[in-house]
């Protein structure tokens, strides 16, 4: 499924999409420090949040944005890949 917002973000997430593609630039640009992030599978949200709290602005941008659910959901359910010279974003399913 392509998403080209965070309403259709959340849709597909929530609906536990096997591949989602991220085209929406803003979405893109927020979720590349999820790409190269290696955190582990057994992470629960309060884990979650204290790592993602204790980076930049931009990590803290992409709480505000996309929610810490939505986070946590891509960080434990998802594998996340940049694709096309960083202007995809391409979640898998774990």
């Amino acid at each position: 499924m392509e998403a080209t917002s965070l309403k259709e973000l959340k849709r597909a997430i929530k609906d536990k999409e096997k591949t989602i593609v991220v085209t929406d630039k803003k979405l893109v640009w927020l979720l590349k420090p999820l790409a190269k992030a290696k955190i582990s599978s057994n992470l629960n949200t309060g884990m979650a949040t204290g790592a993602l709290a204790l980076a930049t602005g931009v990590q803290i941008t992409i709480i505000v944005t996309l929610g810490v659910v939505v986070v946590v959901s891509i960080l434990k359910g998802y594998n996340v890949k940049l694709r096309k010279g960083d202007t995809e974003i391409v979640l898998e399913k774990k």
